[in-house]
């Protein structure tokens, strides 16, 4: 599952999750749409309905997709106190969590990656970290990626990275940074000859700066 945070929509709550729950539930879907598999659709709808009850209504206020394969309005189920925004997230955090334990045992192993988290919002993050922290879902991988020339020591991220490698030890999950760096010349004369597709021997093409 793939989603991307953009910088147009940094200010918008959860816009990196909400590519990433569509593409959940067009998997979910392409169950309900096959004979052979409608038996299983309706498994792990009734699943999802069960473990979240009323707070199937947290979700589709944020992820109206939700809607979809439930099958349900929702219309008068009672509405997110905004009121509260602290008390608000929490709700979400939760649920989502409970969503996806629901779902990542009937696709193991679930693995969600997050781009271009350097331009996501609070909301997103603490999401993230209450998914990564989740003990009894071993079934999830999280994968986040992220320009580090544009995240600070004061960055939410930063904090939010900070607070997992303290907590990995204690809370049994594991954390594994991996640093990319930029490509050198060979790497990219390389990349250029496997994409013209011609002989690595061709020195014309060979690129030198």
């Amino acid at each position: 599952l793939f989603g991307k945070f953009d910088f147009s929509r940094r200010e918008e709550p959860y816009s990196g999750f909400d590519a990433v729950c569509r593409e959940l539930c067009g998997e979910i879907l392409m169950l309900r749409n096959d004979t052979s598999t409608e038996a299983k659709y309706q498994e792990i709808r009734d699943e999802i309905m069960s473990e979240l009850g009323d707070e199937i209504s947290l979700l589709t206020n944020i992820f109206p997709v939700l809607d979809e394969i439930l099958d349900v309005d929702y219309a008068s189920a009672p509405a997110v106190d905004s009121s509260d925004d602290g008390y608000a997230k929490e709700g979400i955090n939760y649920a989502f969590r409970k969503f996806l334990r629901v779902v990542s045992t009937h696709f193991k192993p679930l693995v969600i990656v997050l781009d271009d988290l350097q331009w996501g919002d609070a909301a997103s993050f603490e999401l993230l970290e209450t998914l990564i922290t989740d003990r009894e879902n071993p079934q999830i991988m999280v994968i986040g990626c992220y320009r580090s020339n544009e995240v600070d020591d004061a960055h939410f991220l930063s904090k939010i990275m900070r607070d997992l490698h303290e907590k990995k030890e204690n809370d049994g999950f594991r954390i594994t940074d991996i640093y990319v760096g930029n490509l050198d010349v060979p790497s990219v004369n390389q990349i250029i000859i496997e994409l013209l597709s011609v002989d690595s021997d061709d020195i014309s093409l060979q690129i030198n700066y």
